[in-house]
């Protein structure tokens, strides 16, 4: 139940992420990303009884997907652009954490709820830091601006 609100809210977030930056060119694969979340999510809460070795792969090929999916965001910003190292950081991590899921796919719920909490916390990390500078670069941006009307 744990791993399949984890994978449902993931989704929520990676949807409210998309609608914020509809002005960027990548928000159609966050929004779609965010749908896969959410099914995937729903699927594991609604079908408890789902063997391990299912959700393991629905697990790993989710996390896969949206390692996949950094790559593809990180190659479609502008060189210079704040967080794009942050992006391929997270894109290795997930592409890694959904290859170990996959080649042990007969654990169980336990392992793959440790796996999914280290992959939480790696990415966690890196979504604050990436966070934190966007908001230092938005001041940044702010100040210069004021700066140049006055």
């Amino acid at each position: 139940m744990l791993v399949a609100i984890a994978v449902f809210c993931m989704g929520v977030f990676m949807i409210a992420d998309a609608v914020s930056d509809r002005g960027n060119g990548h928000w159609r694969w966050s929004l779609l990303r965010g749908f896969i979340g959410i099914a995937v999510g729903i699927l594991l809460l609604f079908w408890p009884g789902i063997t391990p070795l299912v959700i393991a792969i629905l697990l790993g090929v989710e996390l896969i997907m949206d390692g996949l999916l950094a790559f593809v965001v990180f190659g479609r910003m502008p060189k210079g652009t704040d967080g794009r190292v942050s992006l391929v950081v997270r894109g290795v991590i997930e592409i890694a954490a959904g290859i170990v899921v996959l080649a042990w796919p007969g654990q169980t719920l336990i392992v793959i709820t440790i796996l999914l909490a280290i992959y939480l916390i790696a990415a966690g990390i890196v979504l604050l830091i990436t966070g934190w500078r966007l908001s230092q670069a938005a001041k940044q941006v702010a100040s210069m601006s004021s700066a140049a009307d006055g």
